[in-house]
């Protein structure tokens, strides 16, 4: 988040299984056109797309790392980023599917994102995209309580999240009693 709040809760991340399962959709989807673009070509005799080449080879070897490498958690950007330039490249120059596969790479890491909501002295702001601000006089009552935070807004809508870090007892009375002070 940008400024300094009193006060950031991170909510429990959702998985992100089903969003790994579409890049890796997406990577292969690249790699099976890239690989059929080039078989084409050496069918025609045209051996020299270096820079198609380039791109397939460098998105295979990507693809590989992120699959093989368990370890550590997978990150498209960099795949999706070569890959939009052998789109750019491929001898029908698609570049509209090259702008997708940027905004695919620009976008990954804000759904991968945990949820975070700072609270101050303005309000409380959700940094999601796009970002959300909620006036103090636009909530009826915020409170967390086992793990869970609950923000009441006067509109009748309520939302609860659970918390990501289990959230000690004494700092859940301070975050409530400063909420409680805000909204009085």
């Amino acid at each position: 988040m940008d400024k300094n709040f009193e006060y950031v809760v991170t909510l429990r991340r959702n998985t992100v299984k089903p969003i790994n399962i579409v890049c890796h959709m997406l990577m292969l989807l690249s790699l099976a056109a890239f690989t059929y673009a080039l078989t084409k070509e050496w069918q025609y005799g045209i051996k020299d797309d270096y820079r198609l080449m380039a791109v397939t080879l460098f998105s295979f070897v990507w693809w590989m790392l992120i699959v093989f490498g368990k370890k550590r958690k997978p990150y498209f950007r960099i795949g999706f980023f070569i890959v939009a330039i052998g789109w750019f490249f491929e001898p029908m120059h698609k570049i509209y599917i090259s702008i997708f596969y940027i905004l695919a790479a620009l976008l990954e890491k804000q759904v991968k994102f945990p949820a975070e909501i700072g609270i101050d002295e303005e309000g409380i702001l959700f940094n999601t995209l796009p970002k959300k601000h909620y006036a103090w006089r636009e909530i009826r009552n915020v409170v967390i309580k086992d793990n869970l935070l609950t923000i009441d807004f006067k509109s009748n809508k309520l939302l609860q999240k659970e918390v990501s870090d289990d959230v000690p007892y004494m700092m859940e009375q301070e975050f409530n009693a400063y909420c409680k002070g805000k909204l009085s």
